[in-house]
């Protein structure tokens, strides 16, 4: 998924937090109050957005990020105690503040430096690897050695990209078994 394409889902599923809930000032007048959906019918869907807004955040900034964790602190606290209404927009907040921290620079996507890196890195390594296949004086072994660096590099990328740690004596077949662990890739 391209990085602008990442920000422009997180932006929807935040206004799908908004949309639909009207402020109810609190009775003292002390500016306090809450938020609460419209159509009563609708606070499943709500809540399940939030759900989904949330497990956008593990994904993509990170399982042990601060935006992770405040996002699921909102929401549980229901917005400092106001409704579950107000916790499922201020997951929405929560989202397009990332999205504003990613657009300036200050944040990044989990993964995406590792996966564009490798765009690059396969890309290159895959021309090289046309050009030695149809050079006649080289031996053949020469391009499967070449897109073995190119799967290494794009399993590492996959491991960087989900958070994993590295293993401790990293290879192409050390990034496949802790991959198959994961279930991120399936055994023949």
């Amino acid at each position: 998924m391209l990085i602008w394409q990442v920000l422009s889902y997180a932006r929807s599923l935040a206004q799908t937090l908004q949309e639909g809930l009207v402020w109810k000032p609190g009775r003292n007048g002390d500016g306090r109050g809450w938020w609460q959906i419209s159509d009563h019918q609708q606070l499943p869907a709500l809540m399940a957005n939030a759900f989904a807004g949330m497990e956008f955040l593990r994904q993509y900034a990170g399982e042990d990020s601060f935006w992770t964790s405040r996002a699921a602190e909102v929401y549980q606290s229901k917005g400092d105690n106001q409704s579950t209404e107000s916790g499922a927009r201020a997951v929405g907040d929560v989202l397009l503040t990332w999205v504003r921290q990613v657009e300036a620079g200050v944040s990044e996507i989990v993964g995406a430096r590792a996966w564009s890196e490798v765009g690059l890195i396969s890309t290159d390594m895959m021309g090289q690897v046309r050009r030695l296949l149809s050079d006649k004086q080289t031996h053949p072994a020469a391009a499967i050695v070449l897109c073995g660096a190119a799967l290494e590099s794009a399993l590492r990328a996959l491991i960087e990209a989900r958070g994993l740690g590295l293993p401790e004596r990293p290879s192409l077949s050390t990034y496949s078994q802790l991959l198959r662990r994961e279930e991120l890739i399936l055994q023949p």
